[in-house]
């Protein structure tokens, strides 16, 4: 498992957004956290998400595995 340093910063500010908030956009230069922190979001969502189907979108299931998935499994591990 890869062994993450605290957030920073904008980091910070990304990764905690209004609760009003319906949508949350990242833009930004590559190698600016914006992968790792939305990343880091969607496992805390899923993990207080009522039960119930959730959804991952793509526009294939490569992307969604290599870009997504891959990821989540190298912060977290295999359960």
């Amino acid at each position: 498992m890869t062994r993450l340093a605290p957030f920073e910063g904008k980091q910070i500010v990304a990764a905690h957004p209004p609760p009003s908030a319906n949508v949350i956009a990242f833009e930004g230069s590559i190698r600016s956290s914006k992968t790792i922190v939305s990343l880091v979001m969607w496992a805390d969502f899923v993990r207080r998400a009522p039960s119930g189907n959730l959804l991952m979108v793509g526009r294939t299931i490569d992307v969604l595995i290599r870009n997504l998935l891959e990821p989540m499994v190298e912060l977290y591990g295999r359960r």
